[in-house]
């Protein structure tokens, strides 16, 4: 199937709009995890989870920028793919 460029764009504009909503719609509730358990009381642990909870919203930032590029990874390899040549010949 033969994809014009136009095609994959408005694809592409698509579905970064749809990653993009789906960040901020789970940044508040996620932030709002975080926050909860950063300010939780863990008694002797304390000094563990003040040094885990960074980390934690780190890997989500980490995990929503890796989100962000697979429609980047997809617009490329729809960009740069061949499609295969099948010519019809007569054979003798």
């Amino acid at each position: 199937m033969s994809d014009s460029i136009t095609r994959i764009g408005a694809t592409f504009i698509f579905f970064l709009f749809i990653v993009i909503i789906s960040y901020f719609v789970m940044s508040g509730p996620v932030d709002v995890l975080f926050s909860g358990f950063e300010s939780a009381d863990f008694g002797e642990g304390e000094s563990h989870k003040d040094t885990l909870m960074p980390i934690v919203r780190t890997c989500f930032n980490i995990a929503m920028a890796l989100l962000v590029s697979i429609p980047v990874t997809w617009l490329v390899m729809k960009i740069f793919s061949r499609e295969p040549s099948y010519y019809k010949y007569r054979r003798y």
